[in-house]
């Protein structure tokens, strides 16, 4: 016989009795340990149109090989900068289009001057 694992969940009845959250990691402690009640989200309104923030764009999850010392780098400077490092690398990918398509945009401006 298979132990039921589910755990106790402590029930919100009131919206009082959710804590102000100072980091991701204290919210997601209460919320693995408490959920709202029937009634709570029965007598909930609708969130009105532009409250909440438009979803985000689909991502890619992507393999990527950096050796040991642009690895440490790249950690150095996210932790300096208050980053998770996939969110600096994914920082760098963007600029460097950025870069690359001004750049491309400006070859063919001039391949387009000098045609003409």
């Amino acid at each position: 016989m298979i132990a039921n694992s589910r755990k106790r969940m402590t029930l919100i009845h009131d919206p009082t009795e959710i804590p102000q959250f100072v980091e991701e990691a204290q919210e997601h402690r209460f919320w693995s340990t408490h959920d709202l009640s029937a009634a709570l989200i029965a007598a909930a309104e609708p969130i009105p149109d532009g409250e909440l923030p438009p979803p985000r764009a689909p991502t890619n999850p992507i393999p990527i090989y950096l050796d040991d010392d642009a690895f440490q780098r790249v950690q150095s400077l996210a932790a300096h900068r208050g980053l998770r490092y996939q969110k600096m690398i994914q920082q760098f990918v963007l600029e460097r289009l950025a870069e690359e398509e001004q750049r491309e945009r400006s070859v063919g401006a001039r391949k387009a001057h000098a045609t003409s």
